[in-house]
C-alpha cells in the first residue's frame, strides 16, 4: 500500500493536509492455504483508495497570568471574591 502526505502551510497558524491511501490501487487481501488434501483461496474486502483532507489551525497566543492567579482558579479559593480583595 503507497500512502502518500501533502502538507501545505497556508500562513503562519494554518495547514492544510491531503493524505492519499492506496494511490496506486494495489491494496488486495488475497490469501492461499494449501494442504495435501484441499487449496483454499480466500478473497476479503478491503478499503480501496480514499483521501484525507485535514485542517489544522494552531492556536498559540493564550492570555498569560501569573502563577498565583492560576492556582486560585485552580484550586476554587477565588471564588465568589472581588477581584480587589483577598
Amino acid at each position: 500500500m503507497l500512502v502518500v502526505v501533502i502538507k501545505i502551510r497556508v500562513r503562519l497558524k494554518t495547514k492544510i493536509k491531503l493524505t492519499v491511501f492506496d494511490l496506486l490501487n494495489q491494496n488486495n487481501s488475497i490469501s492461499r492455504n494449501v494442504a495435501e488434501t484441499y487449496v483454499e483461496d480466500i478473497q476479503t474486502q478491503v478499503l480501496q483508495r480514499y483521501f484525507i483532507v485535514s485542517f489544522t489551525y494552531m492556536i498559540r497566543n493564550f492570555k498569560t497570568t501569573n502563577a498565583k492567579e492560576m492556582e486560585e482558579k485552580r484550586s476554587g479559593q477565588n471564588f465568589g471574591r472581588g477581584r480587589g480583595r483577598n
